[in-house]
């Protein structure tokens, strides 16, 4: 098993805090005036707003109404790095701005391509709502990011220390796959990934022999140098600490389990109110034959619209 760094994000799902949320009207730029008003769901529906699908699929524009949009909740990003842009402007503190851009160098051309990852998840949780190309679900909404992938330097425990109620995860664990005679991988008919199966008892063979390690380190500061069962602790760590963890169940196809960081209170009941384990639906309210199923977290999982989210904006 081996981390997949290019998990797409598979949520919508700040929609379930609305209802901890204070309200707000959101000025992100000061030319932008907002039309959305109290009281009236449809005032919202602006071309931004319709840019991204999934929030007339989750009724944000109900929440909005009655004053919900995020003001007040910084929400964390564990994930590739995130870079300043506008959309961001006035809301964006990313943990350690020294850490340098992800990117992936395509063996066969050599071209570098950077990592927006990270930007395309943080724009759907709380891009601006300023009148331009789409907005987050929770726009009023701060974030406080750290590069997690691709990084030997781990930020979760700077972002546990961090004012953080959030912090949402959506990378995970990728599966070995089926390979053709030139080392790529095979598909399925639907087009997904020849994955092997993971079922739950090999997860709990994998858990059994580190359970012990990963409680004792969740219960101590994590360092910044680690390694992988450290790391893992860290996600334990937050969830004891009060923070609301949110993993994507993963892209492994419905067949397959999750693993075990969006597992985690399968094996620690006690982080068990504070996580949250999502999968991916398709605009017919179906979940995508790529998501990753609930399955055993079932008790604290959710589905939502995941598939052909806006990719945010233009770069500028």
């Amino acid at each position: 098993m081996k981390k997949n760094n290019s998990a797409r994000p598979i949520f919508l799902w700040m929609t379930l805090f609305f209802g901890l949320l204070p309200i707000s009207t959101s000025m992100a730029a000061s030319e932008y005036q907002e039309q959305g008003k109290k009281n009236s769901p449809d005032s919202w529906l602006s071309d931004e707003f319709n840019h991204q699908w999934g929030l007339a699929a989750i009724g944000a524009h109900y929440a909005y109404a009655r004053g919900y949009t995020g003001k007040g909740i910084n929400v964390g990003v564990l994930d590739e790095a995130v870079t300043n842009h506008f959309e961001f402007a006035g809301k964006l503190k990313i943990l350690s701005p020294d850490d340098t851009w992800n990117y992936d160098k395509n063996p066969d051309t050599g071209i570098i391509s950077f990592g927006a990852h990270g930007n395309h998840v943080s724009g759907i949780i709380a891009a601006n709502r300023d009148g331009k190309e789409m907005h987050g679900v929770a726009f009023d909404a701060g974030l406080i990011t750290g590069k997690y992938l691709q990084n030997p330097y781990n930020r979760t425990e700077a972002m546990i220390q961090s004012n953080a109620r959030v912090i949402n995860n959506s990378w995970g664990v990728r599966p070995s796959y089926e390979t053709d005679e030139h080392g790529k991988p095979k598909r399925w008919e639907n087009g997904t990934i020849k994955y092997y199966p993971v079922t739950l008892q090999d997860l709990t063979n994998y858990v059994t022999p580190i359970k012990d390690d990963l409680d004792r380190l969740s219960r101590t500061p994590i360092p910044e140098l680690d390694d992988y069962t450290t790391r893992t602790a860290g996600l334990l760590r937050a969830a004891r600490h009060g923070k609301l963890v949110v993993f994507a169940a993963g892209n492994a196809n419905n067949y397959n389990v999750t693993w075990l960081h969006a597992g985690m209170p399968y094996f620690f009941p006690d982080a068990l109110k504070n996580y949250l384990s999502v999968a991916n639906l398709t605009r017919e309210n179906a979940i995508n034959v790529s998501s990753t199923s609930c399955d055993y977290t079932a008790s604290y999982c959710l589905s939502a619209p995941g598939t052909k989210n806006s990719r945010y904006w233009r770069h500028s």
